[in-house]
């Protein structure tokens, strides 16, 4: 009861405040202040400090600070010209006032005078004056002008057409900084794209999925820079040991991607909107990045990398296989170098047997793949990774049936799979402890020397021999973990 007191008599003080700032700004409006007379005038327009939604008085103090020159009145009085707020619906009004703020530099009234002139409404039909008043805008780092005048250059609409000109104010308006999280950046690319392959302003509504596909793709690929084009983003590159955001992405790192067909799909899915709801019911749009589940799941009905690996397989018994070795390798360093994290939100996707890629890969000695995915996990968490037998040799035991064969690790993996190459790799550079009671609180007969034994795997035997410095009295008895 004390909270619900104390919540009413803060939103009382709040209310206090706004009507004493209110009647403030009124006070100085009605003494003649040019200023608050503007000031009071976007309180009724946005019902600020408590004043409520008035368009009416809005538009009359607009007036009255316009009047004495405060351009951003005479912008935001053509507004209620434009629009009928406030005042009667007039046209030629709304080119009277945004024609006086446009002339004193404001860009959003000068854009605004752009479309009048564009659709001839209150002034003559002149793409030329459009384009003029636009360019301006423009000029002055305005987002949406700078749209509009890209496919005006694209079109040879009100200036001379110019594909070049075209792209670069496109680009721009991507690089600009109005742009956030909201979808404009896919807008901006598909533009890109569709210029550079169609010459002219694309049909937003008549572009397929597989246009807009095409047209991401050519943009990204000859643009990559306005991919990776702010912090906003969520890319990020290795340098002297110290993680940042780049404000323009390495082109050296995206050749790997380009070169790398499935990465290009995962960088094209990238930048799809899902539609999500404001409380309100107004549709929000959210990015929806790396969907690459998605993406591998359409291709095989398998997660990413899985289906990857797979197809390594395939390859091998001579079937048309859509990925080469290479172009994994390709995306595995192109991810490595974008962002390891990424990669393992990649990598940790398993099928529907619960195989993870990294573990099939150990399976099937396809080494240098193994190799490249554990570089992506790091030596910490390669250590606390758990996956599925891919080999089939735990055999089902105990209350769990499942359980067991359902928590090997990386080395143990390795062991089952009998690939000394891997068991080397992770002791040598990732110093997998070969006992390891030290990592899990099991005893001697856990080391991966008794697993090797228990399971018949020679070429394991040997490695951890080997690695083990014949110091083996420990780990002799034979018996293993899941007999």
């Amino acid at each position: 009861m004390r909270l619900k007191v104390l919540a009413v008599m803060a939103l009382m003080t709040s209310a206090l405040f706004a009507n004493s700032e209110l009647d403030e700004l009124l006070k100085k409006a009605n003494e003649g202040d040019a200023w608050s007379q503007y000031q009071v005038g976007r309180a009724y327009y946005k019902n600020n400090i408590g004043a409520g939604t008035n368009y009416a008085k809005a538009a009359e103090w607009f007036e009255k600070a316009a009047l004495q020159g405060i351009k951003e009145a005479q912008f935001s009085l053509g507004v209620c010209c434009e629009r009928g707020y406030g005042r009667e619906q007039s046209y030629s009004d709304a080119v009277y006032w945004y024609r006086r703020a446009a002339e004193q530099g404001v860009p959003a009234a000068q854009f605004n005078l752009g479309l009048l002139y564009q659709r001839g409404e209150g002034v003559s039909q002149s793409a030329q004056d459009a384009a003029k008043w636009i360019a301006k805008a423009a000029a002055q780092g305005y987002l949406n002008a700078q749209i509009d005048l890209a496919w005006r250059y694209a079109e040879g609409n009100g200036v001379s057409r110019s594909l070049t000109t075209a792209i670069e104010w496109r680009r721009t308006a991507n690089r600009n900084e109005e742009i956030d999280g909201s979808g404009m950046l896919l807008a901006g690319l598909l533009q890109l794209g569709c210029m550079l392959e169609t010459q002219h302003h694309p049909g937003w509504g008549s572009l397929s999925s597989e246009d807009e596909t095409r047209f991401l793709k050519a943009a990204v690929v000859r643009y990559p820079e306005d991919l990776f084009r702010t912090n906003n983003y969520w890319w990020r590159y290795q340098s002297e040991d110290k993680w940042f955001c780049s404000d323009g992405f390495r082109a050296e790192v995206f050749q790997a991607a380009e070169d790398s067909p499935l990465l290009m799909d995962i960088l094209v899915q990238a930048f799809r909107l899902e539609m999500k709801v404001w409380r309100d019911g107004r549709p929000k749009p959210k990015v929806s990045y790396w969907g690459p589940k998605t993406i591998g799941e359409k291709m095989r009905g398998e997660p990413l990398f899985t289906w990857a690996v797979w197809s390594l397989r395939d390859v091998k018994e001579a079937v048309n296989a859509p990925l080469s070795k290479q172009a994994l390798l390709n995306l595995l360093a192109s991810l490595d170098k974008i962002d390891p994290l990424l990669g393992m939100d990649l990598l940790n996707q398993k099928d529907a047997s619960g195989t993870l890629p990294l573990y099939l890969a150990i399976q099937l000695r396809e080494n240098d793949v193994a190799e490249a995915m554990i570089r992506l996990y790091g030596g910490f968490a390669i250590k606390k990774l758990r996956g599925r037998d891919p080999t089939g040799k735990i055999k089902p035991s105990g209350e769990n049936p499942n359980q067991e064969a359902f928590d090997v690790s990386v080395m143990d993996c390795a062991v089952l799979a009998d690939n000394a190459e891997i068991i080397r790799l992770l002791v040598t550079r990732f110093s997998w402890p070969l006992k390891e009671e030290s990592l899990w609180g099991g005893n001697a007969k856990d080391s991966p020397l008794s697993k090797a034994e228990y399971y018949g795997c020679q070429e394991a035997k040997r490695a951890l021999m080997e690695l083990n410095a014949g110091n083996t009295q420990a780990t002799s008895s034979g018996e293993g973990i899941w007999e």
